[in-house]
């Protein structure tokens, strides 16, 4: 059986479209396991109604503790051989899970699909497809061998991080557990993903087809940067290089790091704050002892002219002078 778990957070907008994609699935073999993080608004109703019309669904209501705290009482409460994620804003196609489950046997440990992102506007209700997104890999079979294109380097294509577009084994998972953050807010994904891939990956197979539609809010906090994403970064960093001891993981843990800090610098060169709390904020990035650190060992592979150039002011933390090109010529892409 397929567990689908679902983090609900004042979601009644969008969560009907997104149950009735999981219940229409041709794939039948599921259980559907919706968790209320205290939602203020009508979400645990329309829960309610969804468990009163279909056997295959479990509501679970917990007090606020965000997303990683509401999927994991989910995977906890999961009967599954198999889990799988979808955020309660977005959908799936009709026939995902059909297609992923067919490439599953005793070797295989993961199944993954490219996904879409959908434009939307707070208050619009006009949706239009920006487009799929391009991992850089053909469909097939994955070995420990090409684990490479599961983790994150600068300016490189490389799988989503995301773990609604993956279906995993339960057992693999219930291991990886003790070691999550409740309180990480920002890229819990990687945290999960980057464990998994490190200690549980075996053989994995992708089927190139956008099957998850994710939904983009451009007014979303996602789209701004602050002190306490910073501060998950830094503890996510930490985890993870606590956890490879070994340190066979380390340049690609810092390569991660890394391409954290180029999206943060330009997330907030081209935010809407004052300049003051720009050149704050961007000097904080700068400054972190772990980008010391990532910066020495990471993948910085076919960058250009001025992708070298944001390197070189990033590291001689020349705050001004960057946000100044940015404003003045565009970004230093």
């Amino acid at each position: 059986m397929l567990s689908v778990i679902v983090p609900v957070y004042n979601a009644e907008k969008f969560l009907i479209k997104c149950v009735d994609s999981i219940l229409a699935q041709t794939y039948k073999n599921i259980e559907v396991i919706l968790v209320d993080d205290g939602s203020t608004d009508g979400s645990l109703y329309i829960c309610k109604d969804f468990a009163k019309r279909d056997s295959r669904i479990k509501v679970l209501h917990k007090t606020n503790g965000g997303s990683t705290s509401a999927y994991l009482e989910g995977l906890r409460a999961s009967k599954g051989e198999f889990i799988t994620f979808v955020d309660s804003d977005d959908w799936i196609d009709i026939n995902m899970y059909e297609k992923m489950m067919s490439h599953f046997n005793d070797d295989i440990n993961l199944v993954f699909c490219k996904h879409n992102m959908v434009f939307c506007n707070i208050g619009n209700e006009d949706e239009g497809k920006i487009g799929e997104i391009d991992f850089g890999i053909k469909e097939g079979v994955f070995n420990r061998e090409n684990i490479n294109v599961f983790f994150i380097k600068p300016n490189k294509k490389c799988v989503s991080q995301s773990r609604c577009n993956k279906i995993y084994r339960r057992e693999d998972l219930l291991l990886i557990v003790p070691l999550l953050d409740e309180n990480i807010v920002f890229a819990e994904d990687v945290l999960l993903n980057y464990l998994f891939f490190i200690s549980r990956f075996k053989r994995g197979y992708y089927v190139d087809e956008a099957l998850y539609h994710y939904r983009y809010n451009n007014l979303s906090v996602s789209t701004n940067f602050n002190e306490k994403k910073l501060s998950d970064l830094n503890l996510i960093y930490h985890k993870l290089n606590e956890f490879d001891k070994s340190g066979n993981f380390a340049k690609l843990i810092n390569s991660m790091y890394v391409e954290f800090v180029l999206r943060a610098t330009k997330v907030l060169a081209s935010s809407t704050l004052n300049k003051n709390d720009k050149v704050r904020l961007t000097k904080l990035v700068m400054l972190q002892a772990n980008f010391k650190q990532a910066r020495k060992n990471c993948d910085w592979e076919c960058f250009n002219f001025k992708q070298m150039l944001k390197k070189i002011l990033l590291i001689l933390k020349m705050s001004k002078i960057y946000l100044w090109l940015y404003s003045k010529y565009g970004g230093v892409k």
